[in-house]
């Protein structure tokens, strides 16, 4: 028993392992017992820090979810069937790394939640501690809206786990995952600040970029319920962003939100946590606190990269790739012409070794991400996970679905006029205005790990990827399989049906 605990252990949480093996083995000199270690307020802020710190993780927005939210879809590829070619192999690598970081996230913020309360607080920082509650509270359910959408069932923790029987759960239901995630999310705008306020001395500068504020929780929920149908909620979550004393809006150009590798010899870093930023995981250029976007997106001519999470195109196709590219389900074909947005988030190089032998056509890369000269681990380049843009688009989508198009167009001609196109032609249907939001999302978001969720809470999944592929996708593969190594360890773990058992 003991043995199998402490590999579930490491798996689903990843922290503070003492706290569950204290009366398992002696305790090691100069070792600290979790209730020794949380003593002041410093101990909360630092596992506040930690549980950011899974959203950085490969199987967070380092690797996983780019690779499940982009490369599952018909937007990017990367020549292997795992994922490309949706063939539900419960080894995929992506699928555990994302289910260990983020179970890791979530028992971090359970601690939290757990100790707060029994921390004194001086009187000069008692304003933090419901501030430090709203952001693991929103963390934790970002956790469990990427969990619940990618796998379905997933077990549903609340509470520190401190013993060996605590950590072998089954799985719970959707429903009761989302009821957690909405009431994690309205806690959490009831407890965050629209901005904090200390600042760098003479900078100017926060010294919590990056942290999660009102307008991201608020954004939380919009996405929440939009991916339920919930349109009413949708709207109504999204319009209070609009209302923020602190108000977002879109920067005058699509490119200085992403890196231009594209400028020449002297990369210019993009522009992060802006005003048009809601919530963006935090990268930086030292050695293993960056991003390895050079290394799996960027261009062999850089540093032998693998070349993954390359736009689909129909008229440069990849002879070994896993898709059928069919005319309408190509991301480089779906930018109208003119758009500028293609311009700054597509990337290539007039360099021999990254021209597509078969086509004497040079490859396309995602660009939004690569930094010149920089190595794996030490890119420093920022996800975004909520933009305002985004909200704007969601806007656009419930007006249209809630009282139809008339009062729509006003959201999604800003984010079109940006990218420098024409605002959308007057006098569409319902379903017409649907259909430009999904191309709309589709070119604004691109990279950005929303096109596979946008597939499915659409009800589009299966006739674009069947036609993407070239073969049948079923309606089960609207979620994935549960890892093979999650299931070999806690067999409550039942598996998701059309998959291997």
């Amino acid at each position: 028993m003991k043995t199998n605990y402490k590999v579930l252990i490491v798996i689903l949480v990843g922290l503070f392992l003492t706290c569950c093996e204290k009366n398992l083995d002696p305790k090691m000199y100069g070792s600290l017992t979790v209730d020794e270690y949380f003593s002041d307020v410093n101990s909360i802020d630092a596992s506040v820090n930690a549980a950011y710190q899974a959203l950085q993780d490969e199987g967070g927005y380092k690797n996983a979810m780019w690779a499940i939210g982009d490369i599952a879809s018909d937007d990017t590829y990367y020549g292997d069937d795992k994922l490309d070619g949706l063939d539900g192999d419960p080894n995929t690598g992506q699928l555990t790394s994302m289910w260990r970081a983020h179970y890791k996230g979530i028992y971090r913020c359970n601690v939290v939640l757990n100790r707060i309360d029994g921390i004194i607080f001086a009187a000069n920082r008692v304003g933090l501690k419901p501030q430090y509650k709203g952001q693991v509270l929103f963390l934790r359910a970002l956790f469990y809206f990427n969990l619940v959408r990618v796998f379905g069932d997933v077990p549903l923790i609340t509470n520190e786990i401190k013993t060996a029987e605590e950590a072998y759960v089954g799985r719970d239901p959707i429903t009761k995952i989302y009821a957690q995630i909405i009431a994690d999310a309205k806690s959490a705008v009831d407890l965050l600040p629209e901005v904090y306020s200390t600042s760098i001395p003479n900078t100017g500068m926060s010294q919590d970029k990056g942290r999660a504020t009102k307008g991201a929780a608020l954004m939380l929920l919009s996405s929440v319920y939009l991916t339920l149908k919930d349109y009413t909620n949708a709207k109504d979550y999204a319009t209070q962003i609009l209302n923020l004393t602190n108000k977002y809006s879109l920067l005058p150009a699509y490119g200085d939100l992403f890196c231009k590798p594209y400028s020449g010899a002297g990369n210019t870093y993009p522009l992060e946590n802006t005003a048009e930023s809601i919530f963006e995981v935090q990268f930086g250029d030292q050695s293993g606190r960056g991003t390895q976007a050079n290394w799996w997106m960027g261009p062999q001519s850089w540093d032998t990269s693998l070349r993954w999470n390359r736009p689909t195109d129909k008229t440069n196709k990849d002879a070994g790739a896993f898709v059928a590219f069919t005319d309408k389900s190509t991301l480089m074909q779906e930018f109208e012409t003119g758009d500028a947005r293609a311009t700054a988030a597509i990337f290539s190089t007039s360099n021999s070794v990254d021209v597509n032998a078969s086509t004497g056509l040079p490859w396309k890369f995602c660009g939004k991400y690569l930094v010149k000269g920089k190595t794996n681990n030490n890119d420093p380049a920022n996800f975004p996970v909520f933009r305002y843009a985004e909200t704007l688009l969601i806007l656009a989508e419930t007006e249209n679905e809630t009282n139809g198009p008339a009062n729509a167009y006003q959201y999604i001609n800003q984010v079109r006029t940006r990218a420098g196109l024409t605002n959308v032609a007057s006098g569409l249907t319902k379903d017409q205005f649907r259909d430009v939001v999904f191309h709309e999302r589709r070119v604004e978001l691109c990279f950005e790990a929303k096109r596979w969720f946008d597939l499915v809470r659409t009800g589009r999944m299966e006739s674009t990827m069947s036609a993407h592929l070239g073969k049948t996708v079923n309606a089960y593969q609207n979620i994935f399989p549960i890892p093979k190594l999650e299931r070999d360890v806690n067999p409550l773990l039942v598996q998701n049906p059309g998959y291997a058992q």
